[in-house]
């Protein structure tokens, strides 16, 4: 390699060094360090966000507090299910699941 070169990998030129955050990632099954130091912190601070959540829909304004039940009611029950409108040719396999105890809908 000449002075000056970049010694990074560039696509189709062999092997060089690893791109940031890829050793990282590999040891922790995926993700690079920033991102599982991002999610340590979004999980020590998730009681503090819930508390907001809950004072928000206690006390905030009428638009504020319907946002917080919606995000409330999402998290415990998941989002509404949502239509889908889409062409489908050929054969097409549903399977439908239901809680324990309701197979007597089927009939």
């Amino acid at each position: 390699m000449n002075a000056g070169q970049d010694k990074r990998r560039q696509p189709g030129k062999g092997a060089g060094p690893a791109p940031p955050g890829r050793a990282d990632a590999e040891e922790a099954g995926g993700l690079p360090a920033s991102a599982r130091k991002y999610r340590e912190l979004v999980k020590e601070n998730t009681v503090s966000a819930i508390r907001t959540v809950l004072e928000i829909m206690e006390t905030g304004k009428p638009q504020e507090r319907l946002k917080a039940a919606e995000i409330i009611l999402d998290r415990a029950h998941g989002r509404p299910a949502q239509p889908v409108d889409a062409e489908v040719s050929g054969k097409v396999k549903v399977d439908i699941l239901l809680p324990p105890g309701m197979d007597d809908l089927l009939g």
